[in-house]
């Protein structure tokens, strides 16, 4: 009610739209986790009821944003680096970070690959301290 419009959120977050359906239907933050079973029902009727506000499941990180510019949507869940390019850019969109969900990132080698040694030495670099540094300062 405090904020009119057409909504999205992702196809592809599951974890997070049920995060973001139990706090929606007044769960609070700290009773959220373990997900147990009870949760999930609740969360999936909650979603039940804001799905004909969601004009579009976005399944691409470029599609919430972008929905945003267009004014399709009002609000919307999304990737943070897509939403902080925009905003540099100029594009007048407010990311809030409360109730955010933190999505993980995992490297995975192939074993026996034609290339695991390679693999292997790229994922210790990418996980140096200096280098996840770096990467979070471009990122914002």
């Amino acid at each position: 009610k405090e904020f009119p419009g057409p909504r999205g959120l992702g196809v592809y977050s599951s974890v997070g739209s049920l995060v973001f359906a139990l706090i929606a239907d007044g769960v609070a933050r700290k009773d959220i986790w373990p997900l147990t079973d009870d949760k999930v029902d609740r969360a999936l009727k909650k979603l039940d009821q804001i799905k004909p506000y969601v004009t579009k499941w976005w399944a691409a990180g470029g599609e919430p944003i972008q929905l945003l510019i267009n004014r399709e949507y009002a609000l919307t869940s999304g990737p943070d680096g897509r939403a902080l390019a925009a905003i540099r850019k100029g594009v007048p969109l407010r990311m809030v970070w409360d109730d955010a969900a933190l999505a993980d990132n995992y490297w995975v080698i192939l074993k026996g690959g034609p290339n695991s040694a390679n693999a292997q030495k790229f994922i210790a670099y990418v996980n140096r301290a200096g280098m996840a540094a770096a990467f979070t300062q471009a990122t914002g």
